[in-house]
């Protein structure tokens, strides 16, 4: 019988010892989080080994998560970066975007789609997507994933989730009319039949941009697609993918095998989700070749994932000044220490001297120097 308890309750007892919370943490969220692996990897033993490592690595890390109530939205954030991390290494040499789905065989629209039909019409229609609309389409309209919870799953933020969940549901919509039109209206209109004369049946982003073009310029094939599809009806016909039998007994065995590793996810945030990969702006890269921010200067290092964690703190400008560095170990933080001077006498407000006779050349090394003023 499924548990009454909620995510902050069996989170608590996990953590004080009760190993049955994490079985009651899997039976809630396991074929969710396997159907999110199996969609982004599209290989039944890609998405089991992701699967498995999503739930070793909560057993490992679910005492970092700050915000307990967060943890289905942390479970498909680790889910996702064990997925990200085999796509990396897959190095497929054929596009996502240019994948399609053979949609050669016909169905009959005489009525009402029922729900059946609509699913199969949706997983078509979701094939004129790009990659990242259908993680996207994955997480908000199969997982029912929105607001902060859609933004953490995808390591964005929530008005960029917002965006992103808007657009692809309009996405949708014109994709699965462009469909339906593609399939059933040619006999209606001869300039759709002579634009889809060399089309193959295979449904890709390319053939949904040239259908949906003529659509809109097309009154008839307006009307018609308005009146084959109910908008509202999307979100609750997309079928998930549960976890098979033989992946669920392999997750059994390795949760119960304390020396079975994980996929090691490296980069956390300090609220315990993990870092989202993303691309660090040349602009950091060319600020820290140039001097203005000694990263390597800062005792214990900072990473550089930290200066790009959307949790983070802004950064402020920096204007570079000569200052006296102490050679004292402070643990590393995600915010930048202010620059301070360390003064013998009476404390001064700034640390810029305006010597008379000699000219200080700044270092040219990545090292923070230590730099001596002498007063004559």
């Amino acid at each position: 019988m499924p548990t009454t308890a909620t995510d902050t309750e069996l989170v608590g007892q996990y953590l004080a010892g009760d190993q049955r919370a994490l079985g009651d943490i899997y039976e809630r969220y396991g074929d969710r989080v396997y159907d999110l692996c199996f969609a982004m990897l599209r290989s039944g033993d890609d998405a089991a080994d992701a699967y498995q490592d999503t739930f070793l690595t909560a057993a490992n890390k679910l005492d970092q998560l700050r915000d307990t109530e967060r943890l289905r939205s942390w479970l498909y954030s680790v889910a996702r970066n064990q997925c990200r991390a085999r796509l990396r290494a897959r190095k497929r040499s054929t596009p996502v975007d240019d994948v399609g789905v053979d949609v050669g065989t016909e169905v009959d629209m005489t009525a009402d789609l029922d729900r059946d039909e609509l699913r199969v019409l949706l997983t078509e229609a979701s094939a004129g997507l790009n990659e990242r609309e259908r993680e996207v389409l994955d997480l908000h309209m199969r997982h029912e994933l929105e607001g902060e919870e859609l933004a953490d799953a995808l390591g964005v933020s929530v008005q960029n989730a917002y965006k992103l969940a808007q657009r692809v549901r309009d996405r949708v919509e014109r994709s699965l009319g462009s469909l339906l039109i593609a399939r059933h209206g040619r006999r209606e209109c001869a300039e759709l039949d002579a634009l889809l004369g060399s089309w193959d049946g295979v449904f890709n982003p390319l053939w949904r941009k040239r259908i949906s073009r003529h659509i809109d310029e097309c009154s008839p094939c307006t009307r018609r697609r308005a009146g084959l599809m109910d908008p509202g009806g999307l979100a609750g016909a997309f079928p998930l993918q549960p976890a098979p039998e033989a992946a669920k007994t392999a997750l059994q065995a390795a949760l119960l095998d304390a020396t079975q590793p994980a996929h090691e996810i490296r980069r956390w945030r300090r609220d315990g989700f993990p870092t989202s990969p993303r691309r660090i702006p040349k602009l950091l890269f060319t600020t820290i070749a140039g001097g203005t921010l000694v990263v390597g200067g800062l005792a214990g290092g900072l990473a550089v994932t930290d200066l790009i964690d959307r949790n983070a703190p802004q950064l402020e400008t920096v204007t570079p000044v000569v200052t006296t560095t102490s050679t004292t170990s402070t643990p590393a933080t995600a915010t930048l220490p202010s620059s301070t001077t360390t003064q013998p006498t009476a404390p001064a407000p700034t640390t810029t001297a305006a010597p008379t006779t000699t000219t200080t050349t700044a270092p040219t090394t990545t090292a923070a120097p230590t730099t001596t003023t002498t007063t004559t």
